[in-house]
């Protein structure tokens, strides 16, 4: 079962970002809610790095990546479907998006996958 922890900002200019995020010591999954300004930020990766590097530098994900959509060490789900968030466009008319850890492998911490576990997963695909 999900925790749901929120945050409430009141900025048109603010997107809402719930990730969904897992803690391997204690075993848990549970839903963090931040608001990040949107400013010049264009792919979700923008969102993410905002996110590690001005509000909570606990967030595990994968930073070093290609930025070209060769590597896919990037998948992720992004609004419930699989995305490369390095090349995934926020639009303007987007408020809110909802990130996930990719539906294949064991989930190492929040939105880092062990994508060599793929038989380790109660959701595989």
């Amino acid at each position: 079962m999900l925790n749901y922890r929120k945050v409430i900002v009141m900025n048109k200019d603010m997107v809402k970002v719930d990730i969904e995020r897992y803690d391997p010591e204690k075993n848990r999954k549970y839903i963090q809610t931040y608001e990040v300004p949107r400013g010049t930020k264009v792919r979700v990766l923008d969102f993410l790095n905002y996110i590690f590097e001005e509000i909570d530098p606990s967030l595990a994900y994968r930073r070093h990546l290609c930025n070209a959509k060769m590597c896919n060490a990037c998948m992720m789900m992004v609004n419930d479907k699989p995305r490369l968030v390095c090349w995934e466009v926020v639009s303007s008319r987007q408020n809110e998006i909802t990130l996930s850890p990719l539906k294949r492998g064991k989930v190492i911490k929040d939105l880092v996958v062990d994508f060599g576990d793929k038989d380790n997963n109660e959701e595989s695909q």
